[in-house]
């Protein structure tokens, strides 16, 4: 499977999770001579967002990836915190939830990019 990167961030944009892209991918972003398996995404961790969370990765068909039963993200998943290493029909996507730093404490040093930004 090639993972689709870009689908999974179009389909967080379409559910208005708040997220930022980090690791292996931000760095190719921002132009770094690197290869990544997956995407990881630092989200904010509130109520509204998990539930925005957890829609965009059912239309996803995202599934805990070092499970060999089908086992789904729930909301307790995520708002329990942590590292959710999940497959989905794109491609891998790990979703990191407050753990040395929380989304809040790089918002300010991350940018938009507009490129990967859903619009109606």
């Amino acid at each position: 499977m090639t993972p689709s990167f870009r689908e999974i961030l179009e389909v967080l944009n379409q559910h208005r999770v708040e997220y930022i892209v980090v690791g292996g991918v931000a760095a190719v972003i921002h132009g770094a001579p690197t290869t990544t398996f997956d995407l990881d995404t630092l989200v904010r961790l509130n109520e509204d967002n998990a539930e925005r969370l957890v829609e965009a990765l059912s239309q996803l068909d995202a599934r805990f990836r070092e499970h060999r039963e089908v086992i789904r993200p729930t909301i307790e998943d995520i708002l329990a915190g942590g590292h959710l290493l999940l497959m989905t029909r794109a491609g891998p996507l790990d979703v990191l939830i407050g753990e040395k730093q929380r989304y809040e404490d790089l918002l300010g040093d991350s940018e938009l990019l507009s490129s990967l930004v859903y619009e109606h």
